[in-house]
């Protein structure tokens, strides 16, 4: 994982998510032992939702994410989530948002149906998941910034 991380982040980051590359073995690292190389490969697959043999494959494994043990996943996977930013992607932060627990997930979360969510609600529409993020983002923001977050 020393070097393995390192190499996922640069691969977050590298400017084209190209048709050819070969994201097999990032989405195998969706179940490495280590929860930091689980994470990072998330922030690469992020790139990737618009290739259908990505999304295929990930989706059988993003819902077992959701029960990660790590936090730090689970907030990678929403990250992820957000990228991708489509209504299956964004019903699938919907149903994580029903059972997550951890404050900094959940902030995650909102955040990324926030951001792509926001028109949705019409002048009737169901606000409900809207108002639960805004008043546990009033309550709980301060106190999560200042916390580590788990592995």
């Amino acid at each position: 994982p020393e070097l393995l991380v390192p190499l996922l982040r640069i691969l977050t980051h590298s400017k084209r998510a190209s048709e050819q590359a070969p994201v097999a073995a990032v989405i195998a690292n969706l179940e490495h032992e280590s929860p930091l190389v689980r994470g990072a490969a998330c922030g690469v697959l992020g790139k990737y939702g618009w290739r259908g043999v990505v999304r295929d494959q990930v989706d059988l494994i993003v819902d077992e994410l959701f029960d990660d043990e790590s936090a730090y996943v689970r907030i990678k996977v929403y990250e992820m989530l957000g990228r991708w930013g489509d209504a299956a992607a964004r019903a699938k932060l919907a149903f994580a948002a029903e059972s997550e627990t951890n404050s900094r997930a959940l902030f995650t979360i909102a955040r990324n149906l926030g951001e792509r969510d926001s028109q949705s609600f019409g002048p009737r529409g169901d606000h409900t998941l809207a108002r639960r993020f805004s008043t546990w983002a009033e309550v709980s923001a301060l106190d999560t910034i200042h916390q580590p977050l788990p592995p």
